[in-house]
Protein backbone atom coordinates (compact mmCIF):
# COMPACT_ATOMS: atom_id res chain seq x y z
CA UNK A 1 0.00 0.00 0.00
CA UNK A 2 2.82 2.37 0.80
CA UNK A 3 4.44 1.46 -2.26
CA UNK A 4 1.97 2.49 -4.22
CA UNK A 5 0.96 5.63 -2.65
CA UNK A 6 4.62 5.96 -2.68
CA UNK A 7 4.08 5.57 -6.69
CA UNK A 8 1.94 7.79 -7.10
CA UNK A 9 3.76 10.92 -5.29
CA UNK A 10 6.13 10.15 -7.56
CA UNK A 11 4.09 10.47 -10.77
CA UNK A 12 2.73 13.44 -10.00
CA UNK A 13 5.78 15.26 -9.21
CA UNK A 14 7.20 14.17 -11.93
CA UNK A 15 4.55 15.17 -14.21
CA UNK A 16 4.44 18.54 -12.19
CA UNK A 17 8.40 19.50 -12.43
CA UNK A 18 7.35 18.43 -16.79
CA UNK A 19 7.39 21.70 -18.63
CA UNK A 20 4.60 21.64 -20.96
CA UNK A 21 4.30 21.31 -24.27
CA UNK A 22 2.34 22.94 -26.97
CA UNK A 23 0.60 20.20 -29.09
CA UNK A 24 2.30 19.44 -32.18
CA UNK A 25 0.57 20.71 -35.25
CA UNK A 26 0.48 19.84 -38.50
CA UNK A 27 -0.41 21.70 -42.15
CA UNK A 28 -3.28 23.27 -42.05
CA UNK A 29 -4.36 23.05 -38.48
CA UNK A 30 -5.93 26.65 -37.53
CA UNK A 31 -3.02 29.21 -35.64
CA UNK A 32 -3.41 29.07 -31.77
CA UNK A 33 -3.75 32.25 -30.12
CA UNK A 34 -3.26 31.54 -26.53
CA UNK A 35 -5.75 33.87 -24.46
CA UNK A 36 -7.07 36.02 -27.51
CA UNK A 37 -8.51 32.88 -28.46
CA UNK A 38 -9.71 31.79 -25.54
CA UNK A 39 -11.43 35.04 -25.28
CA UNK A 40 -12.98 34.94 -28.57
CA UNK A 41 -14.39 31.27 -27.86
CA UNK A 42 -15.86 33.18 -24.16
CA UNK A 43 -17.86 35.93 -26.91
CA UNK A 44 -19.06 32.71 -29.31
CA UNK A 45 -20.05 30.97 -26.17
CA UNK A 46 -22.65 33.87 -25.66
CA UNK A 47 -21.19 36.77 -24.29
CA UNK A 48 -22.27 40.23 -25.58
CA UNK A 49 -18.67 42.44 -24.02
CA UNK A 50 -17.37 44.62 -26.94
CA UNK A 51 -13.97 44.31 -27.51
CA UNK A 52 -11.36 46.79 -27.62
CA UNK A 53 -9.95 45.27 -31.00
CA UNK A 54 -13.29 45.65 -32.05
CA UNK A 55 -12.95 49.00 -32.19
CA UNK A 56 -10.78 49.19 -34.73
CA UNK A 57 -13.30 47.22 -36.72
CA UNK A 58 -15.68 49.52 -36.30
CA UNK A 59 -13.95 52.22 -37.89
CA UNK A 60 -12.68 50.22 -40.82
CA UNK A 61 -16.89 49.61 -41.22
CA UNK A 62 -17.24 53.19 -41.00
CA UNK A 63 -14.87 54.31 -43.80
CA UNK A 64 -16.67 51.06 -45.88
CA UNK A 65 -19.82 52.67 -45.34
CA UNK A 66 -18.64 56.24 -46.21
CA UNK A 67 -16.44 55.18 -49.57
CA UNK A 68 -19.83 53.72 -50.67
CA UNK A 69 -21.81 56.82 -49.70
CA UNK A 70 -19.24 59.29 -51.09
CA UNK A 71 -19.30 57.18 -54.59
CA UNK A 72 -23.23 57.26 -54.87
CA UNK A 73 -22.96 60.79 -54.34
CA UNK A 74 -20.47 61.60 -56.95
CA UNK A 75 -22.66 59.87 -59.38
CA UNK A 76 -25.47 61.50 -58.35
CA UNK A 77 -23.77 65.25 -58.65
CA UNK A 78 -22.24 63.77 -62.20
CA UNK A 79 -25.15 62.72 -63.22
CA UNK A 80 -26.89 66.29 -62.23
CA UNK A 81 -24.22 68.00 -64.07
CA UNK A 82 -24.82 65.71 -67.59
CA UNK A 83 -28.63 66.90 -67.24
CA UNK A 84 -27.73 70.59 -66.55
CA UNK A 85 -25.37 70.06 -70.15
CA UNK A 86 -27.85 68.95 -71.62
CA UNK A 87 -30.71 71.61 -70.54
CA UNK A 88 -28.50 74.35 -71.64
CA UNK A 89 -27.81 72.94 -74.65
CA UNK A 90 -31.34 72.55 -75.59
CA UNK A 91 -32.55 75.49 -74.28
CA UNK A 92 -29.99 77.31 -75.91
CA UNK A 93 -30.76 76.01 -79.66
CA UNK A 94 -34.30 76.77 -78.97
CA UNK A 95 -33.37 80.66 -78.69
CA UNK A 96 -30.76 80.08 -81.48
CA UNK A 97 -33.83 78.91 -83.51
CA UNK A 98 -36.31 81.69 -82.45
CA UNK A 99 -34.07 84.20 -83.23
CA UNK A 100 -33.20 83.03 -86.89
CA UNK A 101 -37.27 83.04 -87.03
CA UNK A 102 -37.37 86.48 -85.86
CA UNK A 103 -34.40 87.56 -88.07
CA UNK A 104 -36.36 86.57 -91.04
CA UNK A 105 -37.70 90.16 -90.74
CA UNK A 106 -34.58 92.08 -91.29
CA UNK A 107 -33.69 89.34 -93.82
CA UNK A 108 -36.05 90.28 -96.16
CA UNK A 109 -34.04 93.51 -96.70
CA UNK A 110 -31.41 91.05 -98.26
CA UNK A 111 -33.12 89.20 -100.65
CA UNK A 112 -32.20 89.57 -104.21
CA UNK A 113 -34.03 92.28 -105.95
CA UNK A 114 -37.24 90.61 -108.21
CA UNK A 115 -39.10 91.73 -110.90
CA UNK A 116 -41.64 93.87 -110.10
CA UNK A 117 -45.17 92.60 -110.85
CA UNK A 118 -47.04 94.93 -113.45
CA UNK A 119 -50.00 96.67 -112.19
CA UNK A 120 -51.88 99.72 -113.03
CA UNK A 121 -52.22 100.58 -109.88
CA UNK A 122 -48.99 103.01 -108.55
CA UNK A 123 -47.18 101.25 -105.57
CA UNK A 124 -47.45 103.60 -102.36
CA UNK A 125 -44.36 104.86 -100.48
CA UNK A 126 -42.69 104.39 -98.00
CA UNK A 127 -44.15 107.11 -95.73
CA UNK A 128 -47.52 106.44 -97.17
CA UNK A 129 -47.61 102.36 -96.61
CA UNK A 130 -46.63 103.48 -92.69
CA UNK A 131 -49.43 105.13 -92.80
CA UNK A 132 -51.70 102.98 -94.10
CA UNK A 133 -50.54 99.88 -91.72
CA UNK A 134 -50.60 102.41 -88.28
CA UNK A 135 -54.31 103.69 -89.44
CA UNK A 136 -55.02 100.19 -90.03
CA UNK A 137 -53.72 98.88 -86.10
CA UNK A 138 -55.22 101.56 -84.63
CA UNK A 139 -58.56 101.09 -85.68
CA UNK A 140 -61.41 101.67 -83.03
CA UNK A 141 -64.26 101.32 -85.04
CA UNK A 142 -65.65 99.25 -88.30
CA UNK A 143 -65.24 102.15 -90.22
CA UNK A 144 -61.53 102.52 -90.01
CA UNK A 145 -61.57 98.75 -89.96
CA UNK A 146 -63.33 98.43 -93.53
CA UNK A 147 -61.34 101.54 -94.68
CA UNK A 148 -57.68 100.12 -93.64
CA UNK A 149 -58.04 96.20 -94.19
CA UNK A 150 -58.69 93.18 -97.05
CA UNK A 151 -60.91 91.78 -94.79
CA UNK A 152 -61.57 88.36 -97.59
CA UNK A 153 -64.89 87.61 -95.95
CA UNK A 154 -63.78 88.18 -92.17
CA UNK A 155 -66.38 90.49 -90.01
CA UNK A 156 -65.22 94.05 -88.74
CA UNK A 157 -65.90 92.85 -85.29
CA UNK A 158 -63.50 90.06 -85.80
CA UNK A 159 -60.94 92.25 -86.51
CA UNK A 160 -61.62 94.97 -83.77
CA UNK A 161 -61.52 91.74 -80.89
CA UNK A 162 -58.00 90.57 -82.49
CA UNK A 163 -56.50 94.20 -82.44
CA UNK A 164 -57.66 94.73 -79.16
CA UNK A 165 -56.62 91.33 -77.92
CA UNK A 166 -53.05 91.51 -79.64
CA UNK A 167 -52.76 95.10 -77.54
CA UNK A 168 -53.82 93.53 -74.08
CA UNK A 169 -51.11 90.89 -74.49
CA UNK A 170 -48.30 92.20 -76.57
CA UNK A 171 -48.85 96.00 -75.76
CA UNK A 172 -49.09 99.19 -78.70
CA UNK A 173 -48.00 98.50 -81.87
CA UNK A 174 -45.63 100.62 -83.51
CA UNK A 175 -44.22 100.57 -87.87
CA UNK A 176 -40.25 99.35 -87.45
CA UNK A 177 -38.72 98.24 -91.01
CA UNK A 178 -40.59 98.78 -94.59
CA UNK A 179 -39.62 96.58 -96.92
CA UNK A 180 -40.35 97.85 -100.00
CA UNK A 181 -42.38 95.40 -102.51
CA UNK A 182 -41.76 91.77 -102.28
CA UNK A 183 -44.52 90.50 -104.09
CA UNK A 184 -45.04 86.78 -103.43
CA UNK A 185 -47.29 84.66 -105.70
CA UNK A 186 -47.26 86.60 -108.26
CA UNK A 187 -49.43 89.44 -106.71
CA UNK A 188 -48.16 93.36 -106.29
CA UNK A 189 -47.59 93.00 -102.43
CA UNK A 190 -46.09 96.28 -100.11
CA UNK A 191 -44.96 94.97 -96.13
CA UNK A 192 -44.15 96.42 -93.25
CA UNK A 193 -42.93 94.82 -89.85
CA UNK A 194 -44.66 95.58 -86.83
CA UNK A 195 -43.24 95.89 -83.57
CA UNK A 196 -45.21 95.42 -80.08
CA UNK A 197 -43.08 95.46 -76.68
CA UNK A 198 -44.61 94.63 -73.21
CA UNK A 199 -42.81 93.53 -69.87
CA UNK A 200 -39.39 93.68 -71.87
CA UNK A 201 -40.86 91.01 -74.43
CA UNK A 202 -41.14 91.77 -78.49
CA UNK A 203 -43.61 90.68 -80.53
CA UNK A 204 -42.98 91.23 -83.87
CA UNK A 205 -45.50 90.32 -87.53
CA UNK A 206 -45.86 91.70 -91.24
CA UNK A 207 -48.37 94.19 -92.68
CA UNK A 208 -48.56 92.91 -96.37
CA UNK A 209 -51.07 95.63 -98.60
CA UNK A 210 -52.96 94.76 -101.17
CA UNK A 211 -54.66 97.34 -103.93
CA UNK A 212 -58.17 96.39 -104.07
CA UNK A 213 -59.94 96.72 -107.32
CA UNK A 214 -59.87 100.43 -107.30
CA UNK A 215 -56.45 100.92 -106.38
CA UNK A 216 -56.93 101.77 -102.59
CA UNK A 217 -53.91 99.85 -100.87
CA UNK A 218 -55.16 98.17 -97.57
CA UNK A 219 -53.47 95.85 -94.69
CA UNK A 220 -54.23 91.72 -95.07
CA UNK A 221 -56.67 90.43 -92.39
CA UNK A 222 -55.50 87.16 -92.98
CA UNK A 223 -51.89 87.23 -93.10
CA UNK A 224 -51.11 89.57 -90.34
CA UNK A 225 -53.30 87.66 -87.85
CA UNK A 226 -51.53 84.53 -89.35
CA UNK A 227 -54.60 82.24 -89.53
CA UNK A 228 -55.47 78.88 -89.36
CA UNK A 229 -57.85 76.62 -89.87
CA UNK A 230 -58.85 75.08 -87.74
CA UNK A 231 -56.61 77.09 -85.20
CA UNK A 232 -52.59 76.21 -84.82
CA UNK A 233 -52.69 75.04 -81.09
CA UNK A 234 -55.68 72.70 -82.42
CA UNK A 235 -53.68 71.08 -84.97
CA UNK A 236 -49.96 70.87 -82.65
CA UNK A 237 -52.72 68.81 -79.83
CA UNK A 238 -53.58 66.17 -82.34
CA UNK A 239 -57.05 66.79 -82.71
CA UNK A 240 -57.19 68.00 -86.22
CA UNK A 241 -55.82 65.66 -88.30
CA UNK A 242 -55.37 68.38 -91.36
CA UNK A 243 -56.09 71.87 -91.91
CA UNK A 244 -54.30 74.83 -93.72
CA UNK A 245 -51.67 76.47 -91.38
CA UNK A 246 -49.75 79.76 -92.06
CA UNK A 247 -46.40 78.62 -90.50
CA UNK A 248 -42.14 79.68 -90.91
CA UNK A 249 -40.57 76.43 -92.72
CA UNK A 250 -36.89 75.57 -92.23
CA UNK A 251 -34.98 72.18 -93.60
CA UNK A 252 -35.08 69.05 -91.58
CA UNK A 253 -33.63 65.88 -91.50
CA UNK A 254 -36.38 63.98 -89.01
CA UNK A 255 -37.05 60.73 -91.10
CA UNK A 256 -38.94 57.96 -88.75
CA UNK A 257 -42.40 56.37 -88.91
CA UNK A 258 -44.15 56.40 -91.89
CA UNK A 259 -42.01 59.21 -93.46
CA UNK A 260 -38.85 56.87 -92.82
CA UNK A 261 -37.63 56.78 -96.42
CA UNK A 262 -35.28 60.03 -97.17
CA UNK A 263 -35.47 58.86 -101.01
CA UNK A 264 -38.61 59.53 -101.11
CA UNK A 265 -39.30 62.30 -99.07
CA UNK A 266 -38.57 66.05 -97.75
CA UNK A 267 -38.72 66.77 -94.38
CA UNK A 268 -39.58 70.44 -92.89
CA UNK A 269 -39.60 71.89 -89.53
CA UNK A 270 -42.77 73.88 -89.14
CA UNK A 271 -42.91 76.12 -86.70
CA UNK A 272 -45.08 80.08 -85.22
CA UNK A 273 -43.36 83.28 -83.45
CA UNK A 274 -46.42 82.54 -81.34
CA UNK A 275 -46.06 79.06 -80.08
CA UNK A 276 -43.18 76.45 -78.77
CA UNK A 277 -44.47 73.39 -80.70
CA UNK A 278 -42.87 72.75 -83.95
CA UNK A 279 -44.19 70.09 -86.42
CA UNK A 280 -42.70 68.30 -89.18
CA UNK A 281 -43.74 68.59 -92.92
CA UNK A 282 -43.19 65.83 -95.76
CA UNK A 283 -43.66 66.31 -99.59
CA UNK A 284 -42.58 63.85 -101.61
CA UNK A 285 -39.44 63.87 -103.73
CA UNK A 286 -39.68 65.70 -107.25
CA UNK A 287 -43.29 66.53 -106.67
CA UNK A 288 -45.16 69.85 -107.51
CA UNK A 289 -45.11 70.51 -104.05
CA UNK A 290 -41.21 70.14 -103.54
CA UNK A 291 -40.85 71.97 -106.82
CA UNK A 292 -42.83 75.00 -105.09
CA UNK A 293 -41.13 74.95 -101.84
CA UNK A 294 -37.36 75.05 -103.65
CA UNK A 295 -39.18 78.35 -105.85
CA UNK A 296 -39.57 79.34 -102.55
CA UNK A 297 -35.93 78.96 -101.33
CA UNK A 298 -34.27 80.05 -103.96
CA UNK A 299 -36.42 83.49 -103.71
CA UNK A 300 -35.74 83.78 -100.49
CA UNK A 301 -31.70 83.12 -100.41
CA UNK A 302 -29.57 85.47 -99.18
CA UNK A 303 -26.03 86.47 -99.60
CA UNK A 304 -24.60 83.43 -97.89
CA UNK A 305 -26.13 80.22 -100.02
CA UNK A 306 -24.87 78.11 -97.43
CA UNK A 307 -26.74 79.49 -94.59
CA UNK A 308 -30.22 78.06 -93.86
CA UNK A 309 -33.07 80.42 -92.91
CA UNK A 310 -36.43 80.19 -92.20
CA UNK A 311 -39.01 81.39 -94.76
CA UNK A 312 -43.20 81.89 -94.93
CA UNK A 313 -45.23 79.75 -96.44
CA UNK A 314 -49.08 78.56 -96.56
CA UNK A 315 -49.99 75.03 -96.68
CA UNK A 316 -52.34 71.98 -96.39
CA UNK A 317 -51.55 69.34 -94.42
CA UNK A 318 -52.82 65.76 -93.53
CA UNK A 319 -51.63 63.41 -90.93
CA UNK A 320 -51.78 59.59 -92.75
CA UNK A 321 -52.72 56.69 -90.87
CA UNK A 322 -49.31 55.63 -88.96
CA UNK A 323 -47.92 59.12 -88.56
CA UNK A 324 -46.42 60.48 -85.31
CA UNK A 325 -48.78 63.44 -83.54
CA UNK A 326 -46.36 65.61 -85.43
CA UNK A 327 -46.09 64.35 -88.79
CA UNK A 328 -47.89 65.77 -91.54
CA UNK A 329 -47.90 65.61 -95.53
CA UNK A 330 -47.53 68.40 -97.30
CA UNK A 331 -51.02 68.24 -99.92
CA UNK A 332 -50.65 71.69 -101.13
CA UNK A 333 -48.13 74.60 -100.91
CA UNK A 334 -51.19 77.27 -101.19
CA UNK A 335 -48.94 80.07 -101.00
CA UNK A 336 -45.74 81.16 -100.91
CA UNK A 337 -45.77 83.35 -98.20
CA UNK A 338 -49.28 84.43 -95.94
CA UNK A 339 -50.93 86.32 -98.81
CA UNK A 340 -53.50 83.57 -100.32
CA UNK A 341 -54.71 84.26 -104.23
CA UNK A 342 -56.82 82.87 -106.38
CA UNK A 343 -54.57 79.97 -107.64
CA UNK A 344 -52.38 77.87 -105.21
CA UNK A 345 -48.67 78.38 -105.83
CA UNK A 346 -47.89 74.93 -106.57
CA UNK A 347 -50.46 75.02 -109.78
CA UNK A 348 -52.39 72.41 -107.49
CA UNK A 349 -56.24 72.12 -108.19
CA UNK A 350 -59.32 73.27 -106.48
CA UNK A 351 -60.19 76.68 -104.09
CA UNK A 352 -57.61 78.05 -102.18
CA UNK A 353 -59.00 78.69 -98.38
Amino acid sequence: MVIKDAYKMDRQQIRLSMKRRAPIRVIGDPPCLGRIERMARGVQGGTSRRLRSGKKGSRRRHRQRGGRSGTRAAIILFSLTILAIVASVAIWLYQRGRERVSSQFEMARKAPVVERIESRFESPTEDQSRAIVMEAIGAKDEAAVLANFRLNGVAPAEVLEFLHREEALHGPGRVKSWFGSIDPNNTLVESISVERVKDGKTASSIAMLTPDENGAWKLDFDSFAGKCEPTWKTVVSGEAGEGMVRIWFVEDSYYNGVFVDEAEWLCFSMARLDSDVRLFGYCRRNSPQAAAIASILNRVRTNNKNEMYPFRATLAISRPEGAEKRQFEIKRVLAEDWLLTDKAFDGSPGPVK
